[in-house]
């Protein structure tokens, strides 16, 4: 199970090289999942880890959805911040 634990380092190492705090947020679920995956298939579980990244997942599930729900407005109203984020993602 080492592979989980080094694909949840390799997209935490990825997410600090990405400009959209989207991409970020799911770069970090993507991570937290791997870790979570990890530390249930030990021997004996590390649940307080386990607890701790699903508290992780909430936060960044909560986060992505706001973000998607603020795009989506920005796009339809064809706001500054909507034509701001897509000139920094090439979008």
């Amino acid at each position: 199970m080492e592979p989980l634990l080094t694909a949840a380092n390799v997209l935490y190492v990825c997410a600090y090289f990405v400009r959209s705090t989207l991409r970020l947020r799911l770069l970090s679920l993507g991570g937290t999942s791997c870790l979570i995956a990890y530390f249930m298939t030990l021997p004996q579980p590390l649940m307080q880890a386990v607890y701790w990244n699903l508290l992780y997942v909430v936060i960044n599930a909560v986060w992505i959805g706001r973000l998607l729900k603020a795009e989506d407005g920005s796009r339809k109203a064809g706001g500054p911040e909507y034509r701001r984020s897509s000139a920094l993602s090439g979008g």
